[in-house]
């Protein structure tokens, strides 16, 4: 409001717009907020046995799908950063933000 030229607007183009989480509307089931995932474990059922892959860092948004940026720590099967497909019922078989942790069906070895 207030912004009646290009140029004005374009100044504003890199500013930061910050919101209370409690002023964004509630989702719907199995919908999340990029900032409800990032900080999440990443444990991968590819096997059938659970391999801590690492943390959510991040997530990149590509066009087709989001992309979680994993990242490897002391607790995790190995220190490496991986990329996985953010594709419930392919790649992401549960979400529980409550649980900390995210249950993909991922090859570790990729």
């Amino acid at each position: 409001k207030g912004i009646d030229d290009r140029d004005q607007a374009l100044a504003l183009g890199k500013a930061s717009i910050h919101v209370e989480s409690k002023q964004l509307p509630d989702l719907g089931a199995g919908e999340y907020y990029w900032s409800q995932l990032i900080g999440l474990r990443v444990i991968s059922q590819f096997t059938g046995e659970d391999k801590d892959l690492g943390v959510v860092q991040s997530l990149l948004e590509t066009g087709s799908n989001d992309v979680l940026v994993v990242r490897g720590d002391d607790s995790s099967i190995d220190q490496e950063d991986r990329l996985i497909p953010y594709l419930p019922g392919q790649f992401v078989i549960d979400v529980s933000p409550q649980l900390g942790c995210i249950r993909v069906d991922w090859d570790p070895d990729f």
